[in-house]
């Protein structure tokens, strides 16, 4: 019998060590609407969101671990993030990376560690759909360089997947803010994620209260729980001029 979802979460949050927080996630086998209306959420308050990885010519940073996430906004935003999610953690230049973020990502099944590092980022030093190394902060740059000594790795990134995204957030009992995400692919797929972020010491009784919600809301969970990294490096990208031409990203 499978066990019921994040039951390991204290033991993983034990054995992988300070974390600034524990982001809860799990897909789920049904239609957006649906989880908006378990949250009482009126369809006027989603958002629209734009995501590109990249990656260089042979795909060789996914293969580390390493994530590179452009995201955009309809209200002209942009940040780029880098990231690296394993399952185990490792040693980091802590002192020199200011803006650094330690996190777990916690599916129903499996918990893994991230740290991270984000920046602003100007829209048009993506509009050509390639991403170039001075496009990233200095801590980036160190960020990323510690983690493989290949700086050549860096210099011809490319999208690597690519997703169309509506966001919206609600609450349910003793859950003040969740958030749910309708990624949908260039190739037709669609998934739906349900997660919320909460702190490491109320991790644990926060799944509880998520499990509860998804058994009195009657949400099926989906029999595969992937991130949406995976998902999405998983299906051919669009250019971000192309994905422009179909979803005018740049406007409001």
């Amino acid at each position: 019998m499978e066990q019921e979802p994040w039951t390991g979460l204290p033991g993983a949050i034990e054995r992988l060590g300070p974390v600034d927080r524990v982001e809860l996630k799990v897909l789920l086998d049904a239609d957006s609407a649906d989880v908006m209306s378990a949250l009482g959420v009126r369809p006027r308050s989603v958002r629209r969101r734009w995501v590109y990885y990249l990656d260089n010519p042979d795909g060789t940073l996914r293969d580390l671990g390493i994530i590179i996430r452009v995201r955009l906004t309809q209200h002209r935003k942009a940040e780029l993030v880098t990231k690296l999610r394993r399952a185990d953690p490792c040693a980091l230049p802590v002192s020199r990376l200011p803006h650094l973020a330690l996190e777990l990502d916690a599916l129903p099944h499996r918990t893994q560690w991230c740290a991270a590092v984000r920046r602003p980022l100007k829209l048009g030093s993506f509009a050509d759909g390639t991403g170039r190394l001075d496009t990233l902060s200095a801590e980036q740059r160190l960020f990323l360089t510690h983690l493989t000594p290949d700086a050549t790795a860096f210099e011809q990134l490319s999208p690597h997947g690519s997703a169309s995204v509506l966001r919206v957030c609600g609450a349910a009992a003793g859950l003040p803010k969740l958030t749910v995400e309708d990624w949908r692919f260039p190739n037709g797929d669609q998934v739906v994620e349900l997660s919320l972020k909460c702190a490491p010491r109320q991790a644990p009784r926060s799944a509880a209260r998520l499990r509860r919600f998804l058994r009195m809301s009657r949400l099926r969970t989906h029999r595969s729980q992937r991130t949406k990294t995976e998902l999405c490096c998983s299906v051919p990208s669009l250019s971000p001029e192309r994905a422009g031409s179909r979803t005018t990203w740049h406007r409001r």
